[in-house]
C-alpha cells in the first residue's frame, strides 16, 4: 500500500518538475528525475513524520528512508551481504533512478536477509549512514 502511495508521490514531483521546466541536465545529459523524486519525498517523510509528531504511526514505520550514494556505498560493505545486493548497492547510482530502478532496489533492500533486522521499521536503515 505505502509502495504505491510513494509512486504516485514521486510521479507528482517528477510531473510538476517537467511541466515547470526543472531538468537535471549533468554533463550534457538528461538525468532520470526519479530518484530526486524519491529522496525528496524521504526527506519531506522523515522530518514531518518520522521524526516529528507522527512518530509512532504506521507511515512512519513504512516511510522509505531517502536513498542516496552514501547510504548505498555503506550498504555495499556490510558483513556478510549477498554478492548480488553488495553488487546492485555498489552499481546503483540513485540520481539515474526511473520508476522501475527504484522499485527493484527498495525490494533488493527488503530481500536481504543481513538487514531484515534493519528494516523494521524500514527508516532503520538509516544507521548505515557514513558518520560524518
Amino acid at each position: 500500500m505505502f509502495d504505491k502511495l510513494h509512486r504516485e508521490w514521486c510521479e507528482q514531483v517528477v510531473c510538476y518538475f517537467g511541466k515547470n521546466g526543472v531538468s537535471a541536465n549533468i554533463n550534457n545529459r538528461a538525468a532520470k528525475m526519479y530518484g530526486r523524486a524519491a529522496k525528496l519525498v524521504g526527506v519531506y517523510l522523515k522530518c514531518m513524520v518520522v521524526i516529528g509528531p507522527s512518530a509512532k504511526t504506521q507511515l512512519a514505520h513504512v516511510a522509505h528512508p531517502p536513498i542516496d550514494s552514501n547510504l548505498l556505498k555503506e550498504l555495499a560493505k556490510v558483513p556478510g551481504i549477498s554478492p548480488k545486493a553488495k553488487k546492485t548497492f555498489s552499481d546503483t547510482r540513485w540520481t539515474d533512478l526511473d520508476f522501475d530502478g527504484y522499485d527493484n532496489l527498495i525490494e533488493t533492500i527488503r530481500a536481504e536477509e543481513k538487514l531484515q533486522e534493519d528494516i523494521d521499521p524500514f527508516w532503520r536503515l538509516e544507521r548505515y549512514w557514513p558518520k560524518l
